[in-house]
């Protein structure tokens, strides 16, 4: 089980400029090849901020963390991204009480963005990546038009570049 991590970043949504982040968890079957995502979440905080009603109003990405650990075991990502960016949300992970055992998270080089995606298509035109989340929603507009990389597909790049750079060994 590896899962893809997209930091937040500024995309546009609408007309409008938001700030936020996704990350995804896969199984990878190794008789067959596939990449079944089976979580996903968009996240904008580590730690989930709560409103004046203490109700959570944006929700962070710990407890999700604290999830796939206590369902899964699951605690290896893939990231792409600026080393100052990543050093920064990995530093708040990382000092977390709330977040145990940490995740650890590693870097997959690239240095043509259009590389990666055509890995990540390839995935899909084979039919080895399975997806009924929102990510799969995103790779259909991103197909008929939507030309900006979202973190939803920057996570599932990661993803997959990564378990091709590492695949499993075996034992």
């Amino acid at each position: 089980m590896r899962g893809g991590i997209c930091w937040p970043m500024t995309v546009e949504r609408g007309g409008v400029q938001d700030v936020f982040g996704h990350a995804v968890m896969a199984g990878f079957d190794i008789k067959t090849g596939e990449i079944r995502v089976f979580e996903e979440r968009e996240w904008v905080v580590v730690h989930s901020i709560l409103n004046k009603d203490h109700h959570i109003e944006f929700e962070g990405l710990a407890p999700w963390l604290r999830k796939l650990w206590s369902e899964y075991f699951a605690l290896d990502f893939f990231w792409h991204q600026s080393k100052v960016l990543t050093k920064s949300y990995r530093l708040e992970v990382f000092r977390s009480d709330v977040i145990q055992p940490k995740p650890s998270f590693t870097h997959i080089d690239w240095s043509d963005d259009e590389a990666a995606l055509h890995t990540l298509w390839k995935h899909v035109k084979l039919k080895t990546l399975i997806t009924e989340r929102p990510s799969a929603e995103l790779l259909r507009e991103r197909k008929y038009g939507e030309k900006q990389i979202l973190p939803a597909i920057h996570a599932l790049q990661c993803l997959v570049e990564g378990l091709e750079r590492y695949p499993y060994r075996g034992e």
